[in-house]
């Protein structure tokens, strides 16, 4: 997994929020289950969905919150 494209560190994590959380991204998000849509992010790759994602997200996005972290996918967040 990559955010802003710079692997990172995706060990111990289950979702790509928790990895990004885990490697000092600042990112927004809120109920940490795909409801509220705080954790919306640009992503490109193949994303492994863990959970269902109500929250809106549009295309080329996801919720960080709702995908695995071992993803193959490179995230654009905004710190």
């Amino acid at each position: 997994m990559k955010v802003n494209g710079k692997d990172i560190n995706t060990t111990g994590s289950s979702t790509a929020l928790d990895a990004v959380l885990n490697n000092h991204f600042n990112v927004a998000h809120e109920c940490k289950n795909g409801v509220c849509g705080a954790c919306r992010c640009k992503a490109s790759g193949k994303a492994k969905q863990v959970k269902d994602a109500i929250g809106y997200h549009g295309k080329g996005e996801i919720l960080l919150c709702t995908v695995a972290a071992s993803s193959d996918i490179d995230v654009s967040i905004i710190e």
